[in-house]
């Protein structure tokens, strides 16, 4: 509770995750975005799945601190980008990651599956 209370007061999600192999802050980015947060997170296995650069958050390199600085910098000035990657993100999470369009789009690859079976 106290995460999406932290999540729902802040002006945007800033989501620095270190290098890994596996997906990681998926759950954290559809809770901001589901919130109508913007995200700025790096790069990595998870965020690539839910962001698109420039569209509906930021993706920043892991490594790279001084993009990450200058793009926090550049949304804290320019509030009408805030508002436009927010509202894509708000939109894409309603249409891609709300519970009906998740279970929907597993039912439909099962049914492709077991179609390709029974051939």
């Amino acid at each position: 509770d106290e995460s999406l209370d932290l999540i729902q007061r802040c002006h945007f999600l800033v989501l620095p995750l270190q290098p890994t192999h596996r997906a990681t802050g998926q759950v954290v980015l559809l809770e901001a975005m589901a919130f109508g947060k913007t995200a700025v997170a790096t790069r990595m296995p998870g965020t690539l799945d839910i962001i698109r650069h420039n569209e509906n958050g930021l993706l920043i390199d892991p490594l790279d601190p001084d993009a990450l600085a200058r793009e926090v910098n550049s949304l804290l000035n320019d509030p009408a980008r805030l508002r436009r990657l927010a509202d894509r993100a708000f939109a894409d999470v309603q249409q891609f990651h709300a519970t009906e369009t998740h279970a929907q789009l597993k039912l439909d690859a099962i049914t492709e599956l077991w179609r390709q079976a029974v051939r």
